[in-house]
């Protein structure tokens, strides 16, 4: 999953320093994440709706997990 995730979401315009990983910490609630980096907010909800994201969600991601969180931030 970590491979599919890195090859298909770096390819949309605007996905920075992505990364995936795994907790450290086995009884944590949330064992993986994904975090990437954009260089403005236009770029975020670009990346968003693209047909590579929504595809990779639809065929990949929903079908793996059961819950998930998403935060969205500016670095200060």
């Amino acid at each position: 999953m970590a491979k599919i995730t890195k090859e298909t979401l770096s390819t949309i315009p605007g996905v920075q320093n992505l990364s995936v990983g795994s907790s450290i910490y086995p009884d944590l609630r949330y064992k993986y994440s994904i975090v990437m980096d954009f260089a403005d907010k236009n770029l975020l909800e670009e990346y968003r709706v693209h047909p590579i994201h929504v595809k990779y969600v639809a065929e990949h991601f929903k079908p793996s997990i059961e819950e998930y969180v998403s935060l969205d931030y500016e670095s200060i």
